[in-house]
């Protein structure tokens, strides 16, 4: 039972890290042993003041810096929770392989995939305030029935939404239905 949170993404402003780094206290007293990882780059100046944030829980927060591949695959399979509080995000990419590799995803409104999460309980779309951010952690950590659920349903939910046949049908159905609409307007006209 790994009480590891996983944030995987790039080190930006818009990715809300600040906001993790201040729910982590709250987690912190309800769960000792949670272990916050951020994986991820970015600007030097800016990963050096997430650093200095983070200072006091050094000993439950680690910088794992850039990861690909094997390292990435590593980390997700460790991880009990995926978290990313970001105030935009056009789609979520990570959020995605996170749910392929079976993890419950903490996320907030802003995220595109927030929608996709809440209709097959793939985790938690919370507000972004530490306190919300902070229970929805806990409690997607203390539920086992979703970390089980997430574990066999978010892989084959992923492969049947978002598989390149799966958006190739939809892209096609797409642009099928624009080219007769366009037809039929320009015979309206």
């Amino acid at each position: 039972d790994s009480a590891t949170v996983l944030f995987l993404s790039r080190l930006h402003p818009v990715k809300n890290v600040e906001l993790l780094l201040a729910a982590w206290p709250l987690v912190m007293q309800h769960v000792p042993t949670a272990r916050l990882v951020i994986a991820g780059d970015g600007e030097p100046a800016y990963v050096s003041q997430l650093r200095e944030r983070a200072r006091g829980l050094e000993s439950s927060v680690t910088f794992a810096g850039h990861v690909e591949g094997a390292a990435k695959e590593l980390l997700l399979s460790a991880a009990a929770v995926f978290v990313l509080p970001s105030f935009h995000e056009n789609f979520g990419i990570a959020v995605l392989e996170a749910l392929a590799a079976g993890l419950p995803a903490v996320i907030t409104h802003e995220v595109q995939l927030s929608e996709f999460v809440g209709e097959h309980t793939l985790g938690v779309v919370t507000e972004p305030s530490a306190p919300a951010l902070a229970d929805a952690i806990l409690r997607s950590l203390g539920d086992r029935p979703l970390r089980e659920r997430c574990r066999t349903d978010g892989p084959q939910l992923v492969a049947r939404y978002f598989s390149p046949s799966a958006v190739g049908v939809a892209l096609l159905q797409m642009y099928r239905f624009e080219v007769s609409h366009s037809k039929a307007e320009m015979a309206h006209n």
